[in-house]
């Protein structure tokens, strides 16, 4: 195997960094990946993603933008490293984490599509932070009023937006508006000739799904839930996995089908135990009890 001068480089600074920190291997793995991967990185023999750099750089106690320095021989800019690792916060719901990086690095974000994923990501975090929603409505409009002319030919970026709109409006019982959204959203996803981001249909999928059965449309919850549940498996996903077997569970317990509930609780408990979310996983655990499927 050929190591690179790049990874070979980063190695050596974290290792340098780590020793003058009196850490070991483990306690610098300690929530952020595990203890083989910090050798393979000190050794040179992989370079770590953009969002492990983040959490290394943290746990270093050194500015990340040193770090992200010495990684761009890739194409890949400091800018862009933020986004993803914006998008990597977003998806663990650690949404205090995504208001302290924007407000740290809001100067890299100047133009109209930079502004436009700023005001998304605000307003997602604010959303999830204090369920104010009708500010963070407002400011996705906001966003989307940035670079959106014409509905008819939306970016990745754009849809979105529009997806976060009608998720807010469902988690705010204005579920006719949400599901008139998420169903545009779910054609514009599906005509799009390539999304980049991987989880959008999945969003879309789930959120659209939790919104039909939140309608009492069991039979198309499902039907959606299934469609996810494919995405997951085509792309090698676990983003959503657990909770779309959850809520297709929860359909079927609605339409008396016992034995399906049943199936797809278990395997939403296998995921969320896969996955860690130990939170999750005892939820489902209650809710098997509650309605009393397993005899």
């Amino acid at each position: 195997m050929v190591y690179t001068l790049n990874a070979i480089e980063i190695g050596k600074i974290i290792k340098d960094l780590r020793v003058k920190q009196g850490l070991s291997q483990q306690a610098l793995a300690k929530g952020i990946c595990t203890q083989p991967h910090i050798s393979n990185i000190e050794n040179g023999r992989e370079i770590p993603s953009g969002f492990i750099l983040y959490l290394l750089s943290k746990k270093l106690r050194v500015n990340v933008k040193y770090l992200f320095d010495i990684h761009n021989d890739s194409n890949i800019t400091y800018k862009n490293n933020i986004k993803f690792i914006v998008h990597s916060f977003i998806e663990e719901n650690d949404f205090g984490q995504v208001l302290k990086i924007l407000e740290e690095e809001s100067h890299l974000f100047e133009g109209s599509e930079d502004q436009q994923f700023l005001l998304w990501a605000k307003a997602i975090s604010h959303y999830y932070s204090s369920k104010d929603s009708s500010s963070c409505l407002t400011m996705l409009k906001t966003a989307l009023r940035k670079t959106c002319k014409c509905l008819k030919f939306c970016s990745e970026q754009e849809l979105t937006i529009i997806n976060s709109i009608g998720i807010l409006l469902s988690e705010s019982s204005q579920n006719r508006k949400a599901l008139r959204i998420l169903h545009w959203t779910y054609r514009h996803i599906h005509r799009h000739y390539y999304i980049e981001d991987r989880t959008l249909p999945i969003k879309n999928i789930y959120a659209l799904a939790r919104s039909l059965s939140r309608n009492q449309d069991y039979h198309n919850c499902i039907h959606y839930c299934s469609k996810g549940i494919e995405q997951c498996l085509k792309y090698n996903s676990l983003y959503l996995f657990g909770e779309l077997y959850y809520e297709r569970g929860l359909n079927h317990y609605f339409l008396n089908q016992h034995t399906s509930a049943l199936a797809d609780f278990e395997q939403a408990i296998m995921l969320f135990k896969l996955k860690k979310q130990y939170n999750f996983k005892q939820f489902v655990e209650n809710k098997i009890k509650e309605f009393e499927l397993r005899k």
